[in-house]
């Protein structure tokens, strides 16, 4: 009886957070919008087309190595320009390519899990089980980078993005698009 309600709870909640989801990306979107653009080439690409430099992915790789993330299958042999066309910063792909610039910035902790989790939705089969793997890898990843970086802030961007990328992106990856 008791898990009854609990569960009753959870889906109200989860209704609730649903509804919201997008009201709170405007509002975070139109927070971003006052905060001064600051470009650094090194770290974004100049195409519009991709998120991340040449030079951005093969320090992300090399930080992947060195840490011993866990990887999809393919990763390690996928080129740059693969891993470039795959990565779509820190942030669900619903998020302006602007808001996802500046949280990567800000959230650069975390760039490394991301980058592993943005290959796997696109390389993974389409089914809720992959789906929830990859979610419970990039948490697994995060605790290995708050490991090595000492910061339990990683951990904590690691779970909340896993969350909101559970909770709210599944319809977007069994229809092919990215969800972090």
């Amino acid at each position: 009886m008791a898990w009854d309600k609990i569960w009753a709870s959870l889906t109200v909640i989860w209704a609730m957070l649903k509804t919201i989801w997008p009201f709170l990306c405007t509002a975070l979107e139109a927070a971003v919008r006052l905060l001064p653009d600051e470009v650094n080439t090194d770290y974004y690409s100049e195409s519009e087309e991709f998120f991340a430099s040449n030079k951005r992915i093969q320090e992300l790789r090399n930080s992947i190595t060195k840490m011993k993330l866990a990887v999809p299958d393919g990763f390690d042999q996928a080129s740059d320009t693969e891993l470039i066309s795959c990565y779509n910063g820190v942030g669900p792909d619903i998020w302006s390519k602007r808001l996802r610039k500046k949280v990567s910035k800000y959230l650069r902790c975390i760039e490394e899990s991301c980058l592993v989790h943005d290959f796997g939705t696109v390389h993974a089969e389409r089914n809720y089980s992959s789906f929830t793997m990859l979610n419970i890898q990039l948490i697994g990843n995060a605790i290995k980078e708050a490991k090595f970086r000492g910061s339990r802030q990683t951990f904590w961007c690691g779970v909340a993005l896993a969350f909101i990328c559970q909770f709210s992106g599944y319809s977007n990856f069994k229809q092919g698009k990215r969800t972090i």
